[in-house]
């Protein structure tokens, strides 16, 4: 009995310390992704407000504008440790502002 629960214990460890792999089966990192990566995309051509569902976002506007980034949360409205691709392909100026009393870091 003391044999099975010493590998069962030793068999959990192993499964909630594994690394996943995606595309190799050596994988390095807590996730490793051997290949290329599609996230939401999403063009904008005037001032824009980021969401939960943004990931890239491209700015092709005829004039300056702002891209604001989401209100800073707790829980499951928290954007912690999510990022963001910006581009500008415009020939105009696009700011990055914090919402609200936010502050960049």
């Amino acid at each position: 009995m003391k044999k099975n629960l010493l590998f069962t214990a030793i068999l959990c460890y192993g499964l909630c310390t594994a690394q996943v792999g995606i595309n190799t089966t050596n994988p390095n990192s807590t996730l490793t992704v051997d290949g290329s990566l599609e996230t939401a995309y999403k063009e904008i051509t005037s001032s824009y407000t980021l969401t939960q569902l943004d990931s890239y976002v491209s700015y092709n506007g005829s004039a300056d504008a702002n891209l604001t980034l989401p209100a800073v949360g707790s829980g499951v409205t928290s954007f912690t440790g999510r990022i963001y691709k910006i581009k500008n392909v415009s020939n105009f100026n696009l700011t990055l502002l914090p919402n609200g009393s936010d502050k960049l870091r």
